[in-house]
């Protein structure tokens, strides 16, 4: 992944499965942990390197929605604050 901040662009790289069962929601995986990681004020190359966990994760599966037991630990997130 690249991920762009301040100081300019830093490619991201994550250890992913040369061989993917199914790419089926590899993309909304990537977005979901990016987005949530940036929400929680970690920086674009941290929230990529997440997103390119869990998209890894995916692909390792049959279908969009993969098990929460192969769900990867984003170990270091803090709880989510409270919405109004």
């Amino acid at each position: 992944a690249l991920a762009g901040g301040a100081g300019g662009a830093v490619t991201v790289t994550t250890d992913i499965d040369p061989w993917p069962r199914d790419t089926t929601g590899a993309g909304d995986g990537f977005n979901a942990a990016y987005l949530v990681a940036r929400l929680r004020g970690e920086p674009p190359a941290v929230a990529a390197g997440r997103g390119n966990r869990l998209a890894g994760a995916v692909v390792k599966q049959t279908g969009a929605i993969i098990p929460r037991v192969a769900m990867p630990v984003l170990a270091g997130l803090a709880p989510a604050p409270a919405m109004p």
